[in-house]
């Protein structure tokens, strides 16, 4: 039994002396632990840090497409809505000018017109100023001319047959 002392003497002897040497080889596990756990995370916020980098310049680079295309679309539309001013505005004179052409073309047709009437109403003793009492006389005029040819061929009818 005295041998098995010894031997748990000298053991533990050994180990209480190497006890700063547990203690220190612990400390510098742990920190190998702790240094190696900050690189790891410090990677990972790298990677973070640069994934979230690359999306910010991602969506500022979407949203200047976006602004591009919006401003693409808004000149387009001022161009088109240009353009059909434009359009509408010269159709618009030259409606215009179609209807002013047709106005006097229809008041030249209107002078004619009176100029003609008047031309048959000149020399007349009867005051005609509307159409329908011209219409009126004349066919009275007509009427009057076909008595009068009636009444001279019936005169010389009477005087041809006295012969």
């Amino acid at each position: 039994m005295q041998f098995n002392i010894d031997e748990e003497k000298s053991s533990r002897a050994a180990t209480d002396i190497n006890p700063s040497n547990r203690i220190s080889d612990e400390v510098i596990g742990r920190e190998n632990a702790i240094s190696g756990s900050y690189n790891t995370l410090s990677g990972l916020v790298e990677e973070v840090r640069s994934a979230v980098n690359s999306e910010i310049m991602d969506r500022e680079w979407s949203v200047q497409q976006l602004e591009n295309a919006i401003s693409q679309m808004v000149s387009d539309r001022e161009n088109a809505l240009t353009a059909e001013q434009d359009a509408r505005s010269a159709a618009d004179e030259d409606l215009s000018g179609n209807i002013i052409a047709e106005r006097n073309s229809r008041i030249e047709e209107v002078k004619v017109e009176r100029e003609r009437i008047d031309a048959m109403l000149s020399g007349s003793t009867i005051d005609l100023n509307q159409l329908h009492e011209l219409v009126t006389a004349y066919q009275t005029s007509d009427n009057d001319i076909l008595v009068q040819i009636g009444n001279i061929t019936s005169s010389i009818n009477l005087i041809q047959g006295r012969t």
